[in-house]
């Protein structure tokens, strides 16, 4: 056994103290003991190994005493002149780390994080000139964060976050120019947070190229987001979170193309996403919500895609889309907003015999998706709410991807929920909501109204006029069903567009729901219109209506019978 180089015997199930016979095991480089449930403290006979490279004992439940430790380490492994990495995290290490800098000078690997350290950060580095990697995460250390940490300049990672540090942070960490990775996040508690000196982030963070990740979040930084960071082409990771960071993001932070994930959250930032965020093409994850941000979201996919939860608390973000086009006003016209979208509108597209076969089913039921998430967007992830009030399909636009973008927001109302009431009928004839000619009252359902109308003639390939208007007249106020339909003995297959058909039983139920959806939309009743939230989760789901037997068999009185879409 003296022999033995290497003793791998982590995440199993241990539990006891660490042997003292352990130190007999003179030739050993390295010792994994980690993800156990072991004891007590480390036993000094462990410095009789001086090959000693790595020692790996976190992720157990070891406690330490002053007099067998310097910090966490014990003063004995001074003796493993070879030593290279400790791993201690996720331990009950209980002492002052205020003096143990110097004594492990060869030391390239420190994590200690996940315990129950205090003390002070040290300001004694100049004896650990080999360390890159200094963990320190999640103890109970106080004082400010000493200037002298700018002169580890070999310092790839550090992880100060989680302890009671205040102050400033010292510009001197600008000569950290090996830096990759900086975790500075703070305690959010309020208690904690009065000890906090207000801060801010260097100029001299412009010069640390290198960094690929940094997290300050929940510090209590209250200027605006400095332009340098733009400086740091390497980032892919960048938590600005829980500050009172203001102003407006900079147009600098489009130049990180290499980023991944990029939080802003619980801010007070103003103003537009810039627009050129669109570039970057390898963000993944954003989250905005929480700040004072308007207009439209890029072109961006991390953008388009993401839930509400990161959008929402701003002023008036818009909708899907980079693409949910601003107002238009004396500086821009309608046609110019419409150039923007090489496609053009919906109402041309449908228009187009050659085109509308060309498009397929399967594209026309992503056109609705992509409206009713835009409208969901506007009605619930917006603060205040947005009405459009002139949704049609001349102000539905299609990208290259016949992605739909809604545009025109000339007579858009950000609603106010104690008086929402307008003084004369605005919108397109054919797609207004009729309770708007006699209650003049606008609310989120008369855009439900318009996207029924819409969603139909989408289904029909035309607008559907005199069909709408028996819809409206002859649903029965009796009908147990929630929304109005024609009559129940006619086929479906006769609202369709008749250009295309369905390909496959999946899309011949795919279309059916979007049918039952458009009906939904219809209810001469405004009261008994869903949201648009609940349309918008139905349609992003997996969820259709079932079919027992070809669409082209199926009565629209078969239709209010099949269980879904419910409001």
């Amino acid at each position: 056994m003296k022999s033995l180089v290497g003793l791998y015997l982590y995440n199993n199930q241990l539990n006891g103290s660490i042997p003292r016979s352990l130190g007999e095991l003179t030739s050993l480089t390295t010792l994994y003991l980690y993800g156990n449930q072991l004891s007590g403290t480390i036993p000094n006979k462990i410095g009789n190994v001086k090959s000693l490279v790595d020692l790996d004992l976190s992720q157990n439940q070891l406690n330490a005493t002053t007099n067998n430790f310097s910090g966490p380490i014990p003063k004995t492994l001074k003796t493993c002149t070879s030593l290279f990495g400790v791993h201690l995290q996720g331990n009950q290490l209980t002492d002052n780390m205020s003096e143990y800098f110097g004594v492990y000078s060869n030391l390239d690997f420190i994590d200690v994080s996940h315990n129950n350290l205090y003390g002070e950060v040290s300001n004694n580095r100049e004896q650990c000139a080999q360390l890159k990697t200094l963990r320190l995460a999640r103890n109970n250390l106080t004082g400010s964060i000493p200037a002298e940490i700018g002169n580890a300049t070999q310092n790839h990672e550090l992880y100060l976050s989680l302890n009671h540090l205040p102050g400033m942070i010292p510009k001197e960490f600008g000569r950290l120019s090996s830096l990759v990775k900086l975790v500075l996040k703070l305690y959010s508690s309020v208690l904690l947070s009065n000890f906090y000196n207000v801060s801010s982030i260097p100029s001299e963070f412009g010069s640390l190229l290198d960094l690929e990740y940094i997290d300050l979040s929940t510090n209590k930084l209250n200027e605006s987001i400095p332009s340098i960071v733009g400086d740091l082409f390497r980032l892919h990771y960048l938590n600005l979170s829980n500050k009172k960071l203001v102003q407006a993001i900079p147009l600098e932070l489009q130049k990180l193309v290499q980023l991944t994930d990029l939080d802003l959250s619980h801010n007070s930032l103003e103003g537009f996403i810039p627009k050129n965020f669109q570039d970057m093409r390898r963000l993944l994850y954003v989250d905005v919500s929480y700040n004072q941000l308007e207009g439209p979201l890029p072109n961006n996919s991390a953008l388009r895609e993401a839930p509400p939860e990161a959008l929402k608390g701003n002023k008036g973000l818009w909708g899907k889309v980079g693409a949910l086009l601003p107002p238009c006003n004396e500086h821009g016209s309608k046609k110019h907003r419409k150039r923007y979208l090489e496609r053009g509108s919906l109402a041309s597209l449908l228009g187009k015999d050659d085109e509308a076969k060309e498009l397929g089913w399967s594209k026309m039921v992503n056109i609705v998706k992509g409206v009713a998430h835009a409208l969901s967007c506007m009605h619930h992830d917006c603060l205040p709410p947005i009405v459009h009030r002139d949704i049609s399909s001349n102000n539905i636009l299609l990208d290259s991807e016949y992605e739909a973008c809604v545009s025109d927001f000339g007579i858009a109302k950000f609603l106010n929920l104690d008086s929402a009431n307008c003084t004369a009928v605005t919108g397109t004839y054919g797609y207004v909501a009729p309770e708007l000619a006699y209650t003049m009252e606008v609310t989120e359902k008369c855009n439900v109204h318009s996207f029924g109308v819409v969603t139909l003639e989408i289904i029909m390939g035309r607008h559907p006029g005199d069909v709408f208007s028996s819809i409206s007249s002859e649903a029965s106020s009796s009908s147990s069903s929630s929304f109005a339909s024609p009559a129940p003995e006619m086929p479906i297959s006769d609202v369709l567009d008749q250009r295309i058909s369905p390909s496959t039983k999946q899309e011949a139920e795919e279309v059916v729901s979007l049918v039952k959806i458009a009906f939904a939309s219809l209810n001469p009743s405004p009261q008994c219109h869903p949201m648009m939230k609940k349309f918008s989760q139905l349609l992003s789901s997996t969820q259709r209506l079932h079919l027992s037997k070809p669409l082209h068999m199926k009565t629209f009185g078969e239709l209010l019978a099949l269980d879904g879409f419910t409001t």
